[in-house]
């Protein structure tokens, strides 16, 4: 695949994410901005998911290749590994938009799995003291609480006996 065919790539994608262009990329603003990046970067832009996509589109609005190079690379390594192979594909949206906000305080070398699930999990909120003092029941002693039908055909189902 050639340079064009990585800038389609990044057209299509903002259309299937339904993203809303920034005035200065509408028409063929985007276009014209992908076409100032080297190929490598614009086949990152192209892997892009929706929140990586979007803060892209925030972040290089008047900027060109050499200023957002490193912070590319950056978003590359991030973006594969909260992508749907990586090993913190379960992070929701929200805490992906969370890392993207920090990702400016992070070093390259920095970034691995256990940094980038740290930085995520300062964005979910502290439970109430009640979810901390929660009593933890053992599965033997559920019988002393009283289970929906639905949920006793449930475990009837699984064997799990109750």
């Amino acid at each position: 695949m050639n340079k064009s065919d990585y800038v389609y790539m990044v057209l299509d994608n903002v259309l299937v994410f339904n993203i809303n262009l920034p005035p200065e990329f509408q028409n063929n603003g985007l276009n014209d901005h992908l076409n100032k990046f080297d190929e490598n970067y614009v086949k990152i832009i192209a892997g892009f998911n929706k929140n990586f996509l979007e803060h892209f589109l925030t972040i290089s609005k008047g900027k060109y290749q050499n200023d957002i190079a490193d912070l590319l690379k950056k978003m590359e390594k991030i973006a594969y590994m909260v992508g749907p192979i990586g090993n913190l594909s379960y992070l929701g949206s929200d805490q992906v938009d969370h890392i993207l906000t920090k990702i400016n305080d992070l070093k390259i070398d920095e970034i691995i799995e256990e940094k980038i699930s740290l930085v995520a999990d300062d964005q979910l909120p502290i439970p109430d003291s009640d979810v901390l003092d929660a009593k933890f029941v053992p599965f033997e002693d559920l019988k002393n609480y009283k289970l929906s039908e639905s949920l006793i055909e449930l475990l009837k189902q699984l064997k799990i006996g109750y």
